[in-house]
């Protein structure tokens, strides 16, 4: 029999834990199957040498997609030649509310609608003669402000852009951004909302979106000014190489 001293052994143990960890399969299967960071740059790549239709005259990158389906009812899969793509459906939604938004602020008279039954929000004294002195600001965004009292306002026609049910919340945040708009900008007022509009109106995760739809938000994400990403920064959409993914599958090496 061999026997070993304290240091000995403990030596023994740390060269075997050593010589298991180097040829352990749980190890190698660690290391072959850890996941390929996403590369949106591949996005960026692909999307400056995007084709034109040479018949409309459109851009062509998303639409040249072929659509795969829908992931977690949050995610569209899709693919070309040598990409699998990810579009996270809520922020590319928001990115084409966020701009058709934008756009209608600059427009000279926005377009309103008259509501059957006016609206009315409180307001306080001191609050009441500084939305007066606004009401050519709200009349060029499609709202019509009347005094209704010394603390009340009534208000008759919302721009179209404004969802039926959020009316109340949005004038609030209108009121309380123009009444501070010395210190934020009109620019910084218009940003915010149509942030605010264009997150609540847009498809949200884990809803379910049919073909299509999918061929709509595609042809129109071709048509946005900044399709690849949202309003907050975040990618819209996100790429697989094809190499990357056959290396998951040991396809490839290297």
């Amino acid at each position: 029999d061999q026997f070993f001293g304290v240091s000995e052994e403990k030596e023994a143990k740390e060269d075997y834990s050593d010589n298991f960890h180097e040829t352990s399969p749980a190890s190698k299967d660690k290391e072959v199957y850890e996941m390929p960071e996403p590369k949106p740059l591949t996005v960026q790549e692909n999307y400056e040498q995007l084709s034109f239709d040479q018949d409309t005259k459109e851009k062509r990158f998303f639409q040249n997609l072929r659509y795969i389906g829908q992931y977690h009812q949050t995610y569209l899969l899709l693919e070309d030649e040598e990409n699998l793509y990810l579009i996270d459906q809520h922020a590319a939604m928001e990115r084409l509310m966020y701009e058709k938004i934008s756009k209608s602020f600059e427009s000279p008279k926005a377009e309103c609608y008259e509501l059957l039954i006016p609206l009315r929000l409180e307001v306080s004294v001191s609050e009441m003669p500084l939305i007066m002195n606004l009401t050519d600001e709200f009349a060029k965004l499609g709202i019509t402000i009347e005094p209704f009292g010394p603390t009340a306002l009534v208000v008759r026609t919302v721009p179209t852009w404004i969802p039926e049910s959020l009316e109340s919340e949005f004038l609030h945040d209108m009121i309380n951004h123009l009444l501070h708009e010395k210190t934020t900008g009109k620019a910084r007022l218009y940003d915010s909302l149509a942030k605010k509009l264009s997150c609540k109106q847009s498809i949200k995760a884990h809803m379910k979106i049919r073909p299509d739809e999918v061929g709509q938000l595609l042809k129109d994400l071709d048509q946005a000014k900044m399709p690849l990403t949202c309003p907050h920064g975040r990618p819209t959409i996100i790429s697989f190489k094809r190499y990357e993914i056959e290396k998951l599958f040991q396809r490839v090496m290297g």
